[in-house]
């Protein structure tokens, strides 16, 4: 987002569904996105890049991040919802890759 010309206004941690989420107002000019994200594994979701990598490291746990990005807040609120409702990782997602 930086890269691309966006500033980070109003970033919150807030809980949704017993989650909690990062959420922030994305500006450049007067192009306005709203944006949430987390870290999920198959064993838990956080906001908090610390924990996650924590959990990482001592637990093994796979983590993604998992971004949503739209041009409204209502969009965002629905997506997110939709999101943290569904189980987003398959149990066959996660591959492993091997060294030739």
């Amino acid at each position: 987002w930086v890269g691309s010309g966006y500033s980070f206004k109003e970033v919150e941690t807030l809980s949704v569904k017993d989650t909690p989420i990062n959420l922030a107002i994305l500006r450049k000019g007067d192009d306005i996105l709203y944006s949430s994200w987390w870290f999920e594994s198959h064993e838990s979701k956080t906001s908090n890049q610390w924990d996650w990598r924590w959990k990482a490291m001592n637990n093994q746990e796979k983590f993604f991040l998992v971004n949503i990005t739209c041009n409204t807040k209502d969009q965002l609120e629905s997506q997110v919802e939709n999101l943290l409702t569904e189980s987003i990782i398959a149990e066959n997602f996660i591959t492993k890759t091997h060294d030739n």
